[in-house]
C-alpha cells in the first residue's frame, strides 16, 4: 500500500453547491434553448481556463431538469423552463476562498460566445 500525505490546505469542512442554469434565452421566434451538452462544454471550458490561471474552480456533475410553474392557457410554452443542474463539492483546497467568480449569467455569455467560434 502506498503512503500519502495531506496537503495542509486540503483539510476542512465539506462545502456542497448546487447551481441551476436556465437554458432558455428569449421567447418566440428569436428565442433559443441551449441543450445540456452545450452547458457542460461551457462549464468545462470555464473550469479548464480557471485551472490554467491557478484560480479556484468548481467541479461536479450536471443533470437536466425543468422548472414547472403555473401559466396561463394562452402561454402554454411558458409554464415549463428547461434547466441544467450542477452539483458537487467545493474542493477543500479552495474552500477558504470567498468567491469562485461565477458572476451573473456565465453560461449564457459562454454559450453565446461559443456559437461564434463553432
Amino acid at each position: 500500500m502506498k503512503s500519502f500525505s495531506l496537503v495542509p490546505t486540503s483539510e476542512g469542512p465539506r462545502r456542497e453547491f448546487k447551481i441551476t442554469w436556465g437554458l432558455r434565452v428569449g421567447y418566440g421566434p428569436s428565442g433559443r434553448i441551449y441543450d445540456l451538452e452545450e452547458t457542460i462544454r461551457a462549464a468545462h471550458r470555464w473550469t479548464r481556463e480557471r485551472d490554467a490561471r491557478a484560480e479556484p474552480f468548481l467541479s461536479g456533475m450536471f443533470t437536466r431538469g425543468e422548472v414547472v410553474f403555473a401559466g396561463s392557457e394562452t402561454e402554454v410554452a411558458r409554464d415549463r423552463e428547461p434547466v441544467a443542474i450542477s452539483t458537487g463539492e467545493v474542493l477543500p483546497h479552495y474552500a477558504g476562498v470567498a468567491k469562485v467568480g461565477l458572476g451573473s449569467g456565465p453560461c449564457e455569455r459562454t454559450c453565446a460566445s461559443q456559437e461564434s467560434v463553432e
